[in-house]
Order: structure tokens, then C-alpha cells, then sequence
């Protein structure tokens, strides 16, 4: 069976409140407070009612001199920063998985248009080949980033019922802002897309 180190784990908790909070408190003066609250609540919990302490802009501004004594000097006074910083824990954890959720959901719409890209770049290489040449005409009638951005890297998808249809991992602002050049260099009806269907 492990033993708790509760002195080492009050140093910690000391470094920590002078660390977050910002006054040069002697260690010696609270560490029996920190060890009654360590005893009770653990490590963790120390550090999160910490964290509820500073958090609330009342308590920094009127009492961070006294944060060791207000956090610490008893149960009830602990559990009330304690309950924020739990509060606060959460609210993280919240926003740490919408942030991984959305890092994945980017991560396979990268790696689906990817796809798309490969497949097209493959089995229309010769019609992209042939558009692109139209296409070069812009060449001279846009920035340069501008149409090495938004009108090289257009790939030919298909041509139906007299519509032309393009593909573009950003294709609602190649639609936006080009669509009337596309049209007016290929003469005809042009749509782009970022999911051309039965490509992929």
C-alpha cells in the first residue's frame, strides 16, 4: 500500500496558491490548514478550490491576501471554492471534448475531400487538362494567389444536361465570387462542389 506524502503534497498546494493567486505567503504559517483539507479532500480537490478562488473576481480583488485562510480555514469554507472549481473542471472537460470532436470531424472531412481530389486528379485528368487550359485565360484578369487558390486546383467532375460541374474543397466561395468567370470563359452553366456524388 502506497503512503500519501502530505507533507510534500502541501508544499505543492503552497507553490500553487502563490503561483495562481500572487502573494508570497510562508509556508509554515497555513500548512496545517492545507494538511486538515488534504486529509479530508485530497490533492485534487485542493487544487480545484484553489482554482474556484481565483476564478471569482470578487474574491481576487477583496481577499486574495487572504486566500490561504479563506480557502482553507474549514470544511465549509473549502467546499464553497470547491464547488466552482469543480464547476469550472467541468465546464473544460466540456470544452476540451467539443474541441477534439471538432478536430476529428475536420480531420476526416480533409481526409475525405483528399480522396475525392486523388480520384478525380485519376479518371479526369485529361478532361481537367483540357478545361484548365480555358481556364487560363484568368490567369491574367486575377491576382496571381488568387488563381493559383480558387482556379488551378479546380478539377473537372462532370458535364450533364449542359452544366458543368467542378470540384473545390472550398467550393461555396468559388461559387460565390468566381462563378461568373467560370461560366463566361467555359460558356456554359457551372457548378462547384466540395462532395460531388459517386465520387467517393
Amino acid at each position: 500500500m502506497t503512503t500519501i506524502d502530505y507533507d510534500s503534497q502541501a508544499t505543492e498546494i503552497h507553490d500553487y496558491i502563490v503561483k495562481e493567486i500572487g502573494h508570497n505567503w510562508r509556508l509554515p504559517t497555513w500548512k496545517k490548514k492545507y494538511l486538515a483539507r488534504l486529509k479530508k479532500y485530497g490533492f485534487d480537490k485542493c487544487i480545484l478550490a484553489i482554482d474556484g478562488f481565483r476564478v471569482q473576481s470578487w474574491w481576487m480583488e477583496h481577499k486574495s491576501q487572504d486566500a490561504p485562510d479563506v480557502i482553507f480555514r474549514s470544511d465549509k469554507s473549502f467546499e464553497r471554492f470547491l464547488v466552482v472549481g469543480e464547476k469550472l473542471r467541468e465546464q473544460q472537460e466540456t470544452r476540451d471534448q467539443k474541441t477534439r470532436k471538432e478536430e476529428r470531424e475536420t480531420q476526416d472531412r480533409e481526409t475525405h475531400l483528399s480522396s475525392i481530389r486523388e480520384k478525380l486528379e485519376r479518371d479526369n485528368a485529361d478532361l481537367t487538362a483540357r478545361m484548365q487550359r480555358k481556364l487560363e485565360t484568368l490567369r491574367d484578369q486575377l491576382q496571381e494567389l488568387s488563381f493559383s487558390l480558387y482556379i488551378a486546383p479546380l478539377l473537372y467532375v462532370s458535364f450533364i444536361d449542359g452544366i458543368i460541374t467542378v470540384f473545390h474543397e472550398n467550393a461555396s466561395w468559388v461559387q460565390e465570387h468566381y462563378q461568373p468567370r467560370l461560366e463566361r470563359v467555359l460558356g456554359v452553366p457551372v457548378v462547384v462542389t466540395d462532395d460531388p456524388a459517386g465520387v467517393i
